[in-house]
């Protein structure tokens, strides 16, 4: 037996690993100090050692600055979409976004007697950012450019942070889209962490909601100056989506969130075929009487001034992107079940070397998984991954 053989480690010990990385995460956004930042350093842990011992050895240490680095911003046209991969930018909004400075303040008058900062939801926890922190902040940048009424574009969609157990991360996230592009940085509302996504998605978007009516019906004055604030869109991905509104998911026949079409299975795929069907109104919608497309009422509808058909856009990014553009490639590349008008192995090499020229000129913010010298040298072939 070869003594450089590695030695295995249990499912028990990875587990326990596991939890424990979970436990240290869930710290770091329930334990804080009122005169301590938000941010925080994990430090090492070992298995032998008690978990409490563990929990007393974090560091807390300075955040970099006060300026918000989430700077992908995304419209009411989904030309960007909040990623299910985007943890490491998420997990740097919420130590470094002027949001976060709520959780550090000891003044709450600005906040409404029926927000709390932190709510446990049945799941897991919620913790509230609130929108007028944010607001606060523009006006103490530039308070010349922030008009009377924001345009609020809010994003929302699910992380799992971990494996084994599951640790689920929920953020609400918005921006302002009628304030210069120099300034318009994505913020955090709120973010839930469970161990499963929120079980109720009318008690997950409670506190949001709330705020956002006080915004939109009485506004806020802020250095004698009077601000209001409308719903301008809602972007989420179609499982997200089904779940905020609270309607079928997206494998479902009566799933179409802006007509009446019945889809039809086939392929182990639910299409919509029907192009003449009925149209999906919002005096429609919020009367929930469509018991083959509703699960449930959904807190949205008290929204005011806030249409859910026209103000819900399709996902870009799954549906095109990802969805009919990858399928159309997998017709011309994949070897198996290939296309009669497949493009021949030839043909695919001088493109690939052709794709990897342009790999320089890619900037790395929007692209992450771009090839390099040791890996995805076969960005045809790689469609499938």
């Amino acid at each position: 037996m070869s003594s450089n053989k590695k030695l295995k480690v249990s499912r028990s010990t990875r587990y326990r690993r596991r939890l424990n990385a979970s436990t240290l995460a869930t710290t770091m956004l329930c334990d804080y100090s009122d005169d301590e930042p938000l941010a925080t350093q994990l430090c090492d842990f070992t298995d032998d050692e008690p978990i409490d011992n563990q929990l007393k050895a974090i560091e807390v240490v300075p955040s970099l600055n006060n300026e918000p680095i989430c700077e992908a911003n995304f419209n009411h046209s989904t030309d960007y979409i909040i990623q299910s991969d985007d943890t490491n930018r998420i997990n740097s909004s919420l130590i470094s976004s002027p949001s976060s400075q709520c959780l550090n303040s000891s003044d709450s008058d600005n906040n409404s007697d029926n927000i709390d900062l932190q709510s446990s939801l049945n799941g897991g926890d919620y913790h509230n950012f609130g929108l007028k922190n944010e607001i606060e902040f523009l006006l103490e940048v530039e308070p010349q450019l922030v008009p009377s009424h924001l345009s609020l574009v809010v994003g929302i969609d699910g992380i799992a942070l971990t494996s084994n157990p599951t640790t689920h991360c929920w953020p609400i996230l918005g921006y302002f889209s009628n304030i210069p592009y120099k300034y318009r940085s994505v913020f955090i509302i709120g973010v839930f962490l469970g161990l499963s996504k929120p079980k109720n998605c009318n008690e997950f978007l409670m506190q949001f909601v709330i705020e956002l009516k006080e915004l939109i019906n009485t506004g806020i004055r802020l250095n004698d100056k009077y601000i209001t604030v409308n719903l301008y869109a809602l972007i989420c991905d179609a499982p997200a989506k089904s779940f905020i509104l609270n309607f079928k998911g997206h494998n479902g026949k009566n799933s179409c969130l802006c007509c009446l079409c019945i889809g039809e299975r086939k392929y182990s795929r639910t299409y919509f075929s029907n192009k003449d069907a009925p149209l999906r109104t919002h005096a429609s919608f919020i009367t929930y009487t469509d018991c083959e497309f509703h699960i449930g009422e959904t807190i949205i509808d008290e929204i005011p001034h806030f249409d859910i058909i026209l103000s819900t856009p399709y996902d870009y990014m799954h549906l095109i992107c990802i969805g009919v553009v990858k399928k159309l490639m997998m017709y011309w590349i994949v070897s198996k079940n290939k296309h009669p008008i497949a493009l021949p192995p030839n043909l695919m090499n001088a493109l690939e070397i052709k794709l990897n020229l342009l790999v320089k000129y890619i900037p790395e913010m929007i692209f992450q998984r771009k090839s390099n010298e040791n890996s995805r040298q076969h960005p045809l072939r790689d469609v499938q991954r």
